[in-house]
């Protein structure tokens, strides 16, 4: 679900439904959640914050999984794209954080 605002700001909301393994075998049913505040910087490039929720679970199945992250992407051309993402736990039960970067292409 997306959301545009004044501003070329964009509002977006990614929820979801998985279904996974703990370590032990035991199948579970998990939540899935994305919100994302994008903005246009140019007619290329834009930025982003995020915050996810890669997992949304009972303790007993590995409890919640969350992270905030922002990052920012530039059209290099109409089918190629570079960026980066930088991220932090947003709870004890995350790993701790991560950078990434990133070209992608269309083919």
């Amino acid at each position: 679900m997306t959301w545009d605002f004044p501003h070329d700001l964009t509002l977006g909301l990614m929820p979801g439904i998985k279904y996974d393994a703990g370590e032990d075998g035991h199948r579970f049913t998990s939540g899935i959640l994305g919100a994302v505040l994008n903005t246009r910087l140019t007619e290329k490039s834009r930025a982003f914050f995020e915050a996810s929720a890669t997992q949304l679970a009972r303790g007993r199945d590995g409890g919640v999984l969350a992270d905030w992250n922002i990052g920012a992407a530039c059209l290099l051309s109409r089918e190629t794209q570079i960026g980066f993402r930088a991220g932090i736990a947003a709870n004890r039960n995350t790993p701790n954080g991560f950078v990434l970067f990133e070209l992608a292409h269309r083919y």
